[in-house]
């Protein structure tokens, strides 16, 4: 399982998300945005997935970041390609972005722990279903995203109603970072101090919010590195289930013409039609009946 990771500025790495992503197996690519000029040609080869994480620049920031065109095609050929896309923050609004939506403002900040909600299509959905709300993970953005058409809303907030989505096949986006931990939240708050810029970046408003999180880091903070772990845990059963099925159906396509598919009950049979001998194959996987024998490619 090779995931490519976009990470945009020094500060916002992939943290817990990816430390657990490890964990469970996962093999991480690094692609640092805001360092590197190329992106490899043959990503839909090399990895399996694509995580965008988030960053202080605005989504239409081209000018000043010239990468995030990059970034934004390399989204279309992902998604395109039906594999799997998680976008964090600024990566959630690219997702958008990439698929045709304008800019969106949030109207002013949000920063800190807030309370969201899962909706009842988020228990339906095979990344999100099972977790229970509400969720109190970190925020801390100002722009936000419009729902690309045909996209599900997952989870919304009070002062953020677009939260969380899946769109198309596999493409998720989500507003707040289940990626921090205290130390990447630490490291921001010393830079901001040692700049003194807090209140020309976020203005009297921002900086309020900004000071009431830093207080409740040793309320919630706890909650929202458990809430990212389960995420990252979540995130992984969906690849897998998505690697098996995509391994599955890449086999089908492979399969000499004299072989008859069929699904019945909970199994599979292969027969093959100079023999007829049929065969009991991978009971996990299902397939349509087909009673055709020549020129067969099923698929799920």
């Amino acid at each position: 399982m090779n995931i490519l990771v976009i990470q945009n500025q020094p500060l916002g790495p992939v943290g817990l998300f990816g430390e657990e992503l490890e964990k469970l197996g996962a093999k991480l690519s690094m692609y640092m945005a805001h360092e590197q000029s190329s992106i490899p040609d043959d990503v839909l080869e090399r990895y399996s997935s694509l995580i965008v994480l988030g960053g202080e620049m605005g989504p239409y920031d081209d000018d000043e970041y010239p990468n995030l065109l990059k970034i934004v095609e390399l989204i279309k050929t992902f998604h395109q390609a039906e594999k799997p896309i998680f976008g964090l923050c600024l990566g959630a609004q690219l997702i958008a972005r990439a698929l045709g939506e304008p800019y969106k403002s949030n109207n002013g900040w949000e920063i800190g722990f807030t309370p969201l909600h899962f909706t009842d299509a988020a228990q339906q959905d095979d990344f999100l279903r099972g977790l229970e709300g509400p969720v109190r993970p970190l925020a801390c953005h100002q722009d936000s995203f419009n729902l690309p058409p045909g996209a599900t809303l997952l989870m919304s907030g009070e002062k953020c109603v677009n939260q969380a989505y899946r769109v198309g096949k596999c493409s998720y986006g989500v507003q707040f970072h289940p990626e921090f931990t205290r130390e990447i939240i630490e490291g921001i708050i010393s830079s901001i101090k040692e700049e003194g810029s807090g209140r020309v970046t976020f203005g009297e408003d921002g900086l309020a919010q900004f000071e009431n999180m830093e207080a409740d880091l040793n309320t919630y903070m706890g909650q929202a590195e458990e809430f990212g772990k389960k995420l990252a845990k979540q995130w992984h059963r969906l690849l897998s289930q998505y690697n098996s099925t995509s391994s599955w159906a890449d086999s089908l396509r492979k399969i000499p013409d004299n072989n008859v598919y069929i699904a019945q009950g909970r199994h599979n049979w292969r027969c093959h039609a100079d023999t007829a001998i049929w065969l009991r194959t991978k009971p996990e996987h299902s397939l349509p009946f087909v009673d055709n024998r020549r020129n067969l490619r099923s698929q799920r």
